[in-house]
């Protein structure tokens, strides 16, 4: 028995608008739980409502440490007790199944 080929989907990139984005940033900043945060999440308001982020999407990296940008991702020294990084990306997550695991999962 032969094995069917593996099918691929069309993609497209995935954007999230800079006003979705700030929306998203206000509601962290609202929570106290992102309270840590509160310089990093300001700053990257800022960014987006200046147009100095367009939005978010894969591949970009924007780092912040204490509500300013950095140029490089951070290294373990640059992180000392109450030090609050934060990485403002978007993630992927890729998968395929074969025509057949697609078939197995439906039953």
């Amino acid at each position: 028995m032969s094995t069917p080929p593996v099918e691929f989907l069309r993609s497209a990139p995935y954007v999230v608008d800079p006003k979705t984005r700030i929306d998203q940033l206000k509601e962290d900043l609202a929570d106290e739980e992102w309270q840590h945060q509160k310089k990093n999440i300001l700053k990257l308001i800022e960014m987006y409502e200046t147009g100095e982020l367009r939005g978010l999407t894969g591949g970009i990296r924007t780092w912040l440490k204490d509500g300013e940008v950095l140029d490089h991702e951070p290294g373990i020294e640059e992180v000392t007790p109450g030090t609050a990084i934060w990485l403002d990306t978007l993630h992927h997550q890729f998968m395929q199944l074969s025509r057949s695991q697609v078939l197995s999962h439906d039953n």
